[in-house]
């Protein structure tokens, strides 16, 4: 059974990990995060529907190459 004590250093030690981690890399994000979220919500949910590593790959290639395609048709719509 663990104990409050056991766990606050630890915990302490995170935080503080994190806070460093922010500084030195500063807000770079939502940046990375966007692509992501629109691939997400692009899939439905998010939720893989193959089950092994060889198939999930694939259909992660696969969503990111349509989200590439429609990000160059966009900027390409926008530029004419």
């Amino acid at each position: 059974m663990w104990s409050r004590h056991a766990v606050r250093p630890r915990l302490h030690f995170a935080l503080l990990h994190h806070q460093r981690r922010e500084d030195a890399h500063g807000d770079g994000g939502p940046l990375i995060e966007h692509p992501f979220a629109t691939i997400k919500r692009m899939t439905g949910g998010g939720r893989f529907l193959t089950r092994n590593l060889k198939g999930t790959r694939t259909e992660m290639a696969l969503s990111v190459l349509a989200y590439n395609m429609l990000r160059a048709i966009n900027i390409r719509a926008a530029a004419a």
